[in-house]
């Protein structure tokens, strides 16, 4: 055979419509399929869904029997209901036996067939496509929702890299600011100082040089707290230490450090009290000093006429402390801002201040319980508005009312002695001089050593007491003294602010506490309010 003989196909064989066929293996492998895959069984049926003939495996779709005039409607329930004299096709039907098939409806010259194919496997791939779409879609949906979140991931991060980046020029300006604030007064207290300490001066002019340095010294002890509770804060947070308050006391030792630097100003300075406020309440009296000391100190910085008040009622179960005075008011547009961090009102004449009391003390109450707001405010003064829960105390006993009050005159020797233990001689003179004007008999020791030696040979009706001294610890002092029998107050004394400090002190004998640095009007008050009350008990000190 040549090679173009060989390469010839032979001719295609012609199928019964005319057209080109299959060759017969072919078809037969068609066939064969078909037949394995698809299953087809074709019967005819009428109308009635009467079976007139059936080919092929019927048992497979619930044909168990073939038998002519036999009623299908049972086993081919799909059928009911449908013209049976139009070609058409019914795709994935469930028959009785759960199976799904593909019917195709044929008619012919009258008849009506139904041809039955197994649709199993088509179904099947056509649920895992659809389980494909479906996981698609939800992958997709999980991807908006992820890139969503991302969106506001960065643009929640974007908000606080603003607010870090406002927060870092706050503090700058605040650094700057108390690069002035700070180092501008201290000037001023070194001339006065220079003044009083160099020169000849009148009683008038060296009054006033006093009073200046008090006043400055005053002011940067309170920005410095501030500072100090600012930074507190940011780190750990601030504990609630609640304890029992004499709130008339309070106000009265607030009105002893406020009034005078009010008269100053000539301005004036008074508080009121409802009826309705108990005497004694539980509440943190630490938080609620510096928040008053903030808002009494802020009116009186302000105001350059008229007064300050401070009044205190009872407001649906809290207590309402309400500042108000006569300065300049706020504008609306700073009156939310002055509650942030180192932020400070506009005016046009700057005072000095770190613009941290405002954000300090809404802390304070909000960790109270309580809120502080701007309630009002005008071109002719503001009112600041602090709200507090409290627990009354109803069995508390005050000193009794019928005890004489110590007199205070340089003209009128009190039998009470005091001894003094502080390892700062400047402290220590200065105590001495205005205890011994106030008529106590003093006594000093600088040496905490000779503290115990001090008391044993002559114990005084009451020891103040420095909590950090060079070498020794106050509390242990105290202590150690309690154990060997001293029953004299002690009053301690630190530079420390802590609000855990007082309850330390207590639990280690000690009878009360100021902070440093004090002034002589208040450590004159709390030095009466203790004698006083040991003067109440049956039991005063004794020599240990």
């Amino acid at each position: 055979m040549s090679k173009t003989q060989s390469d010839r196909l032979p001719p295609p064989s012609s199928g019964s419509d005319g057209t080109a066929g299959f060759p017969r293996v072919v078809q037969l492998e068609i066939d064969r399929w078909i037949s394995s895959r698809l299953r087809p069984f074709c019967f005819e049926y009428d109308s009635s869904l009467t079976l007139r003939a059936g080919w092929g495996p019927g048992a497979h779709y619930g044909f168990e029997r073939i038998e002519t005039g036999m009623d299908i409607s049972t086993v081919a329930p799909y059928l009911i209901g449908v013209d049976c004299e139009t070609n058409s096709v019914l795709r994935f039907i469930e028959d009785p036996e759960g199976r799904h098939i593909h019917v195709y409806l044929l008619t012919e010259s009258g008849r009506s067939f139904a041809l039955l194919c197994d649709a199993s496997e088509e179904h099947e791939a056509a649920r895992r496509i659809q389980q494909r779409s479906n996981e698609n879609a939800l992958l997709l949906a999980r991807q908006k929702r992820l890139i969503d979140e991302m969106i506001d991931v960065r643009c929640e991060l974007d908000q606080r890299r603003r607010e870090a980046e406002e927060d870092s020029r706050r503090k700058g300006e605040f650094i700057a600011t108390m690069s002035h604030d700070l180092k501008n007064p201290l000037s001023s207290v070194l001339l006065n100082a220079e003044l009083i300490a160099g020169r000849e001066l009148d009683d008038e002019r060296a009054r006033a040089a006093a009073e200046a340095i008090k006043r400055i010294v005053g002011d940067q002890v309170r920005i410095i707290d501030n500072m100090i509770d600012q930074a507190r804060s940011e780190a750990t947070g601030q504990a609630i230490n609640t304890g029992t308050v004499d709130i008339r006391t309070l106000l009265d030792e607030v009105s002893l450090v406020f009034a005078p630097l009010a008269a100053e100003k000539e301005l004036g300075f008074e508080f009121s009290v409802a009826e309705d406020v108990t005497s004694f309440v539980r509440l943190d009296e630490t938080k609620l000093r510096r928040i008053l000391g903030n808002l009494i100190g802020n009116a009186i910085k302000f105001a350059d006429a008229g007064a300050v008040h401070l009044a205190v009622a009872c407001d649906a179960g809290q207590l309402r402390f309400d500042v108000e005075d006569t300065g300049p008011g706020i504008a609306p547009e700073d009156r939310e801002r002055i509650f942030l961090a180192f932020e400070r009102a506009g005016s046009r004449r700057p005072r000095p201040g770190a613009g941290l009391g405002l954000a300090i003390s809404r802390g304070f109450a909000e960790n109270m319980g309580g809120s502080l707001f701007l309630s009002s405010s005008s071109d002719r003064g503001s009112r600041f508005s602090l709200i507090i829960p409290y627990s009354p105390v109803v069995s508390f006993l005050a000193p009794s009312p019928s005890l004489d009050r110590l007199a205070l005159r340089h003209d009128a020797p009190l039998p009470y002695e005091i001894l003094l233990c502080d390892d700062d001689d400047d402290i220590v003179g200065l105590l001495e001089l205005h205890l011994s004007g106030a008529g106590y008999r003093v006594r000093s020791v600088t040496d905490p050593d000779k503290v115990v030696e001090a008391i044993r040979s002559s114990p005084p009706d009451l020891l103040v007491l420095d909590i950090n001294l060079q070498g020794r610890n106050g509390l242990d002092i105290a202590r150690g003294l309690r154990e060997a029998g001293f029953a004299g107050a002690i009053l301690g004394l630190s530079a420390s602010n802590l609000g855990r400090t007082r309850r330390r002190l207590l639990a280690n004998g000690f009878t009360d506490f100021l902070p440093k640095p004090v002034s002589s009007q208040l450590v004159l008050k709390k030095i009466e309010t203790l004698l006083l009350a040991r003067q109440s008990e049956s039991n005063p000190g004794h020599c240990i």
